[in-house]
């Protein structure tokens, strides 16, 4: 706990509290119970009041803090530049960084996808990819798993419904014989493990969550991912990969927003490091209510509580695109019917 406190000092009041709660915690366990002078010596029985000087520090912070910059949703200009370079990269960019980040890209605007669902973060020492844990608690099937999006967790589906087997999903793409695309998220921060969404292919060059999954599961098939590691994986020369971690995905945005917006003094410019992985769920809640969907549809396709909807719906400079919000909004609609 220490250890995340040094060096920071941009701590929200909430947070500190919560520190101190819990050292506070500690310290009374190793000492027995004892009264520790972080609490308020008048009503120490009484409640959890903090002693008055560190009340009053922490008042002033939640009465005189900065918010923090909110998160721009993606915009039509950024998908179209990224959609050019690739076009412009030799043949093998298949495999590269950018049109890895790209596929994830445009199917999280679909899915709402947080960026430990399909790419690594905050990986512990000699970790490969973040795993679950191997404990009582998680069923033994499940235990020592990818936490991120193995093969097995997207299934697609033809115009007969039948399902494609994933050696023939690009083949079928190619043929326009795909037609549906179920994911099951096995565990995240939503409150029902094990949701399943299905996606309809919209036959969009580029805002498609079929063939953008698709996209993906062929390519790892072609750098021989085995079936049981994660399928975000990306690679610098088509038979070695590596798994996409958060911060090649900021560095793919970064790309896209420089490459639509050349004009230094341009707002999204000016406001590049708002655009971020996360980006992507802010961007298709705005969709989805530009669209005229409730707040409580909106949870159910993004796999939110209700309550948390309206902190993704800011009123933003950047609009996402006339074009971007009919194609997303459309797409997201036939999910419900």
């Amino acid at each position: 706990m220490g250890n995340n406190l040094v060096h920071r000092d941009n701590l929200q009041a909430d947070t500190i509290t919560g520190y101190l709660r819990a050292a506070h915690g500690a310290l009374r366990y190793l000492q027995n119970n004892r009264h520790i002078d972080i609490l308020d010596p008048n009503n120490a029985g009484k409640s959890k009041n903090f002693h008055p000087i560190l009340a009053q520090q922490l008042a002033d912070r939640r009465k005189y803090n900065q918010p923090k910059p909110k998160k721009l949703p993606f915009t039509l200009e950024m998908f179209h530049a990224l959609f050019k370079l690739l076009q412009l990269q030799p043949e093998n960019s298949f495999f590269s960084r950018e049109h890895c980040v790209y596929d994830w890209m445009r199917l999280g605007l679909f899915t709402g996808f947080r960026v430990s669902e399909y790419g690594q973060n905050k990986l512990r020492r000699g970790e490969k990819f973040r795993t679950l844990p191997s404990t009582p608690d998680v069923p033994s099937a499940q235990r020592g798993k990818p936490v991120a999006f193995i093969i097995t967790d997207f299934v697609f589906y033809d115009c007969d419904h039948r399902q494609v087997p994933y050696r023939d999903v690009w083949t079928s793409l190619l043929q326009g014989k795909l037609r549906l695309l179920e994911i099951t998220w096995r565990y995240d921060k939503s409150p029902t493990n094990f949701s399943v969404r299905k996606f309809f292919v919209t036959r969009d060059p580029i805002f498609c969550p079929v063939s953008a999954a698709a996209s993906i599961i062929h390519r790892a098939i072609l750098l021989g991912v085995p079936p049981d590691e994660p399928i975000g994986v990306w690679s610098t020369n088509g038979s070695t990969y590596r798994f996409v971690k958060d911060k090649d995905v900021a560095f793919v945005l970064r790309v896209s927003v420089l490459a639509a917006f050349p004009d230094p003094d341009h707002f999204m410019r000016q406001h590049i490091s708002q655009v971020v992985p996360h980006s992507n769920r802010v961007t298709a809640a705005v969709c989805l209510k530009q669209g005229g969907v409730s707040n409580d549809d909106i949870a159910f396709r993004l796999r939110w509580s209700p309550m948390s909807v309206p902190t993704y719906l800011r009123d933003c400079f950047t609009a996402v695109g006339d074009m971007l919000q009919k194609t997303l909004y459309g797409a997201m609609a036939l999910s419900f019917n």
